[in-house]
Order: C-alpha cells, then structure tokens, then sequence
C-alpha cells in the first residue's frame, strides 16, 4: 500500500479556509492540517478542532511570508517586512543563487525571536501534534533553514514536511534545476533529524506519477491540499469547498477513493 498524509495548509488564514480545513477533517479528507499562529482566525480554528476532536491532527505553518509577525523586531527588518511591518518575503525573492546568501546578523536574531514565537504560540495552544511545515515552503529556504530547523529541534518536534519532489512540468530547466534544488535542501535539512514523507507534492503531481512510474508498496506521500469554501470565484461560506482555488474537493480526492487497493490514509503521527 502507497500511504498518503492529506495535509491541508493554511489552517487559521481565514473564516472561510479554516470552516473548510474543519469539514474536511470531518469528511475524512484531511488527515492533518497546519496553522498559522499570526493570523486571524487562529484561535477560532483551534476551537473547531477542539470541538470536532481534530486536536491531534494539526501541526505548525510556520509563517514568515504573509500577515503580521507576533514579534517587534522583525518589523523593523526589510529583509522580511515592509514599512507597514507585515511580511513582504523579500528573503525569498532574487533567485537561487540569493537563497543561499547568509542573512545579517541582525536579520537573524529577528528572525529566531518570530519563529521561537509561534513554535511557543503553538504549544501554549494545547496542541499535541509536533510537526511543522511553512507557508509557501519558506522552512525550507537555505537561509532560514538553519534558524527555523534549529528552534524545531529545541522545542522537540518529530517531523516536517519535504521539500517538493513530485513535479508535473517538464521543461528542461524544471527536470535540472528543480531536482537539484531539492537535492541540496534535503541535504541541508537531513542532520537535524525530522521524520518526513518520500514524496511531496499536489494532486495533479500524485496523479501524474501514479499513471506514469507508479509507486512502490511502502512509500510515503505528502499530499498538499488548500480547502476553501468558494462562490462564484470568491471566499463564501455558503459556497462549496475548492481545493487550491481550482477544483471542487471532492475530485482532489477522487484518486484515492477510485484506487483503494493502492492507497491508504495516514497522518503524522504515524511517521514519527
């Protein structure tokens, strides 16, 4: 059996993706979720789990690329935040080759008060489950990696999402420069000592792997969802849930429940 973790992002975003995350746990379609501790409709979202006993399903979305951070210091930094003091994820941006460049001292010690805030958000929280990931992958950025994987030991979690390993594109620049990307992360991220899955990606990934090379009886997949309640295009909870703002869930999900004989559902915990 190929075994899937159902991993929703973005849990506490906002009314309409956190309600989503919510049924779809319920719907068993999730299996786990991650939250964002520095936006909105967190303690709202923890009060659904609680109340639909999903307490231990979420982890952490570490977040260092959208909202306000919980800390100060960082919103002076413009290497992360804007002058307004929201995260403007200028750590990510001037291509691979910057992804590398060690941050300022000053940017740094910033950056580990924010993430070492809402690792301890998270646990003040009540939540059971450590495992983290980030919002738009930014955990497994080179530079941050050190500071982000560092506090995630201190603080005693067991697992993190991969990098992104399953990819559909196909250009040539895609089939040599993401694998080696991916490469060096994994390298960088393996001697901290996190459990993680063998693959990571969408469900156009998983689906275009499993029609082309198919997997191996054992292996391990990340499947990344975003729930939201949409209509007509936009964030509505009387609308139906989307998955990643393109398709209903229900056919992200068609994969799994056409082949059960090939997948089975885990969570986290499972692999830790």
């Amino acid at each position: 059996m190929v075994k899937v973790i159902i991993n929703a992002d973005d849990y506490g975003i906002d009314p309409e993706a956190t309600k989503a995350i919510t049924d779809c746990m319920d719907k068993g379609w999730v299996t786990n979720t991650t939250l964002m501790v520095n936006m909105p409709s967190c303690e709202e979202a923890v009060r659904q789990a609680r109340d639909n006993g999903h307490l231990d399903r979420i982890g952490l979305h570490v977040n260092i690329y959208e909202g306000v951070p919980l800390t100060e210091r960082i919103r002076e930094c413009r290497e992360f935040c804007d002058e307004s003091g929201r995260f403007n994820f200028r750590f990510m941006s001037g291509g691979f080759h910057r992804s590398f460049l060690p941050l300022k001292s000053a940017d740094a010690d910033a950056l580990r008060e924010e993430v070492v805030a809402q690792f301890e958000r998270y646990l003040e929280l009540g939540l059971p489950v450590k495992h983290f990931d980030a919002h738009h992958h930014c955990h497994v950025v080179p530079r941050v990696i050190p500071t982000v994987f560092g506090v995630a030991r201190k603080y005693g979690f067991k697992s993190v999402r991969r990098p992104p390993n399953l990819d559909v594109r196909v250009k040539l620049r895609s089939k040599i420069y993401r694998p080696m990307n991916e490469a060096i992360r994994m390298m960088l991220i393996r001697p901290y000592g996190f459990s993680y899955t063998d693959y990571m990606g969408g469900i156009d990934d998983v689906r275009t792997r499993f029609d082309n090379r198919g997997f191996r009886n054992g292996d391990t997949i990340d499947l990344m969802v975003h729930p939201v309640y949409m209509k007509n295009g936009k964030n509505d909870l009387s609308g139906e849930i989307i998955d990643s703002w393109t398709r209903p869930m229900a056919e992200t999900m068609s994969l799994l429940e056409e082949h059960p004989d090939v997948f089975v559902k885990i969570s986290y915990k499972d692999i830790q």
